[in-house]
């Protein structure tokens, strides 16, 4: 039952992302396709999928816990172990995304994409996105003169 939990909150995210603005989903996307935001996103969903199938796992064996026994140690895994694993995983992604949803503004900074995002949305005509996007990013030198 916890799978269903994981799966609303991950299905939330793109049903949010997907009604964003289009600068809001640019923002959100050169803000988390950095290499160590991705490394953890890619992690986090892997030890979701690794927690679903070992749920899976336990409940073919009809087992209350499963000694995994390593090196130095062993550890009992019990469906609740694995289930907040899946959950602190979720809740992993959930906030980043959130932080990112919520926050006003971005620092961007790799300098030649956001050079080639503006460029590419001239060429394409989307002059509303490209205003939003300038107006999230250019500050004034000295006080404005109105």
């Amino acid at each position: 039952m916890a799978e269903l939990l994981v799966f609303t909150f991950l299905a939330s995210i793109v049903a949010v992302y997907s009604i964003l603005p289009r600068h809001r989903q640019l923002r959100v996307r050169y803000n988390l396709w950095t290499k160590p935001r991705f490394a953890y996103i890619l992690i986090a969903f892997l030890v979701i999928i690794g927690s679903y199938w070992l749920s899976i796992y336990l409940e073919s064996l009809e087992a209350a816990s499963v000694p995994v026994s390593y090196g130095v140690g062993s550890v009992e895994v019990t469906p609740l172990l694995v289930e907040s694993l899946q959950l602190v995983a979720v809740l992993g992604i959930v906030g980043l995304f959130l932080g990112v949803f919520l926050k006003s503004s971005v620092r961007v900074k790799n300098e030649e994409k956001i050079v080639s995002i503006l460029r590419d949305l001239n060429n394409q005509g989307d002059y509303s996105t490209l205003v939003n996007l300038l107006q999230n990013h250019y500050q004034y030198f000295t006080k404005p003169l109105s």
